[in-house]
C-alpha cells in the first residue's frame, strides 16, 4: 500500500497536566466516577493552568486482575464509571444503600451492589425513556454498530451459559455460538433481547457521559489525554467476534500469546493473557479492527497515548500454555505501513507512546520517522550515569516527561526505598534534601525542555506506595486509591499553576 507520508505536529507550545485514572476521582459510589468528581477534578485542572488530563484506558476490567491488560473491550466504556446520579430518575431503589463515607480507599464491594442499581435504571430506560431520549439511544446504536451488538451478546451469552464460572468463551459458549453461527446467533439473540438491550444501554449512559465530561473538559482549555493498551484479553468480545485477527486454533482456544521479556519494571520474563495478532489478516483487511478501535476513541479523548508501542514493530510470542516466555521468539509487525494508513484514515490525529530507553533501535526509528512523543521517566534516571536519556539535562523537546508511570510507586516511595548514595546522588543532583524532593523533582520536569510534562496526582498530594495507582501483584491495590475532595484545594492548585506558569507551560 502506498500513502502519503504524515508526521505528527503536536505542540505550537510548552504544556503540562495531571495523571488520575477515572476510578480514582472522588465518589460516594464506591470507585470514581463520572459523576460531580470528574467535575471537580476538570476545575481544577483548570485553576491549576493544567492542559491535559491523562487517564488510563475506560474499558471495562475484571476488577480482580491486572489491568490495563484484562480488558475485555477495546470499544466498550466500564459501567462502573456511570454517574449513578446522572441516571437516578431510572433508579427506584435508594441510593443511599451504596454511598459511603469520604475514605481513600473506594470500596470494590459495593461494586455488586451498584451493578444492581445500573440495570434496574437500565431496565426502566427501556420502559421509561422519553421520544427524545429513546431517538438519542437509537443514534447512538446506530453509530456504535460495529461494536456494540456483539459485545452485549458477549456479556449477556455469558451470563447466560454460566454465570459464574471463570471459564472463557471458547468453554462455555455452544459450537454455533462460538463460531458465530448466523441462526444459532439470531436465535439466542431473540432468547436474550430483555438481557442484551439491557448492555446496550449501559453504554448509551457511559458515553453519553463521557462525552459530556469530554465538552466541559475542553471548554476549560483540558484535552483528555488516554492511555491504550496494545494487547487485550483472550476472553473479551472482540476475540470472539473478530477471532481472524488473532492467532487461535481451530476451536477458537488461543494458539500464540504475547508475552514480554524482562524490563525495568518486571524481574523475570512473564507471559500475559493477550492472543498474539495475526498482521498478515489485518493487513489484508486494511486493519479494519484497529481503525475502527482508533476512530472511536478519537471521538471521546484528544490525545492517545499507545502503551507498549514496541508492539507495533515486534512481539514477543509464546505458545499458549507457557508459564514463562523463555522458548518464546520476536515476531515482526508492519508497523510503518500500519501508521501510514491509520494517519492518512483518520486525520488531525494526536498520538503520544509508551517509549523506554532499553527498546530496541527499531522502535525508536519507527517513533521517530512519525514523529510520535516518546517517554522520559525521572525515577529511571538516578544511576550514577550522566548520559541517561531520563535526566533532565538529556532530554529533547519533542517527549513527555513523567516523575512517575502507573507501573512503579510514587516520589516519595521511592526515594525512601533507595539507599544513601542514591539517594546522595538525587540531592545532589536537584539540590534538594528529603523534605523537599517530590516538589523539587517535579520542579526538574516543568522546568526542562520537554514540550509536554504529566505529573501523576499522588505525587502532588505526596503520598506513598500504599496509595499506588497500578496493580502489580495479584491485588486491588491500584484500583482502590482514591483522591479525597479536601485533595483538591485552592492552596495546591496555586501552587501547582505558579510552577506552570513560571517555567511557561499556561
Amino acid at each position: 500500500m502506498k500513502y502519503e507520508k504524515i508526521r505528527v505536529n503536536l505542540n505550537l507550545k510548552r504544556k503540562s497536566g495531571i495523571l488520575l485514572n477515572i476510578s480514582s476521582l472522588p465518589s460516594k459510589y464506591g470507585v470514581g466516577d463520572l459523576g460531580k468528581g470528574a467535575y471537580k477534578f476538570v476545575d481544577f485542572l483548570h485553576a491549576s493552568s493544567q492542559s491535559y488530563w491523562q487517564m488510563f484506558a475506560y474499558s471495562p476490567i475484571d476488577f480482580t486482575r491486572s489491568p490495563p491488560y484484562s480488558i475485555f473491550s477495546a470499544f466498550a466504556g466500564n459501567v462502573y464509571y456511570i454517574d449513578l446520579e446522572a441516571v437516578e430518575k431510572f433508579i427506584d431503589s435508594d441510593l443511599n444503600l451504596v454511598k459511603e463515607n469520604e475514605t481513600r480507599y473506594s470500596d470494590l464491594k459495593k461494586l455488586s451492589f451498584k451493578d444492581k442499581l445500573l440495570k434496574e435504571a437500565a431496565l426502566n430506560f427501556i420502559n421509561r425513556a422519553s421520544i427524545d431520549e429513546t431517538r438519542s439511544f437509537e443514534k447512538f446504536k446506530k453509530k456504535s454498530s460495529y461494536w456494540l451488538l456483539d459485545f452485549a451478546s458477549f456479556v449477556a451469552f455469558k451470563e447466560y451459559f454460566f454465570k459464574e464460572s471463570k471459564y472463557a468463551f471458547n468453554v462455555l459458549f455452544d459450537r454455533g455460538i462460538l463460531k458465530r453461527n448466523e441462526k444459532d446467533l439470531f436465535k439466542l439473540r431473540n432468547i436474550l433481547s430483555k438481557e442484551i438491550k439491557v448492555q446496550e444501554v449501559l453504554q448509551y449512559f457511559f458515553f453519553s457521559q463521557f462525552q459530556a465530561l469530554k465538552r466541559y473538559a475542553n471548554d476549560k482549555g483540558i484535552e483528555l489525554v488516554m492511555n491504550v493498551p496494545f494487547f487485550i484479553a483472550y476472553d473479551s468480545s472482540d476475540v470472539w467476534a473478530h477471532q481472524k485477527y488473532f492467532k487461535l486454533r481451530f476451536d477458537a482456544s488461543k494458539d500464540k500469546v504475547a508475552g514480554i521479556s524482562p524490563d525495568y519494571f518486571l524481574e523475570q520474563d512473564q507471559a500475559w493473557d493477550s492472543p498474539a495478532y495475526s498482521w498478515n489478516v489485518l493487513k489484508k483487511f486494511k486493519y479494519e479492527w484497529w481503525a475502527k478501535r482508533i476512530g472511536v476513541l478519537r471521538k471521546y479523548v484528544d490525545v492517545i497515548k499507545i502503551d507498549n508501542f514496541r508492539g507495533f514493530v515486534s512481539t514477543w510470542e509464546v505458545g499458549a500454555g507457557e508459564a514463562y516466555a523463555f522458548n518464546g521468539l520476536w515476531v515482526k509487525s508492519p508497523g510503518r505501513d500500519f501508521f501510514n494508513f491509520i494517519l492518512n484514515e483518520i486525520k488531525d490525529l494526536k498520538i503520544w507512546v509508551e517509549y523506554f530507553e532499553n527498546d530496541l533501535e527499531d522502535v525508536s526509528r519507527l517513533r521517530d520517522f512519525f514523529n510520535f512523543p516518546g517517554m522520559r521517566i525521572m525515577k529511571l534516571a538516578f544511576d550514577f550515569d550522566s548520559e541517561n536519556q531520563n535526566l533532565p539535562h538529556n532530554y529533547i523537546k519533542n517527549c513527555i516527561v513523567y516523575t512517575g508511570i502507573n507501573q512503579n510507586d510514587t516520589i516519595r516511595e521511592f526515594v525512601g526505598s533507595l539507599d544513601d548514595l542514591h539517594k546522595k546522588y538525587i540531592f545532589d543532583y536537584l539540590n534538594t534534601n528529603e523534605d523537599f524532593v517530590v516538589w523539587d523533582m517535579i520542579r526538574s520536569a516543568m522546568s526542562s525542555v520537554s514540550d509536554n510534562v504529566i505529573i501523576p496526582m499522588q505525587d502532588y498530594i505526596n503520598v506513598g506506595a500504599e496509595f499506588e495507582q497500578n496493580i502489580s501483584k495479584s491485588n486491588l491495590d491500584t484500583w482502590i486509591f482514591r483522591l479525597l475532595e479536601s485533595d483538591l484545594d485552592t492552596t495546591l492548585s496555586k501552587n501547582i499553576s505558579f510552577i506552570t506558569r513560571l517555567y511557561g507551560r499556561a
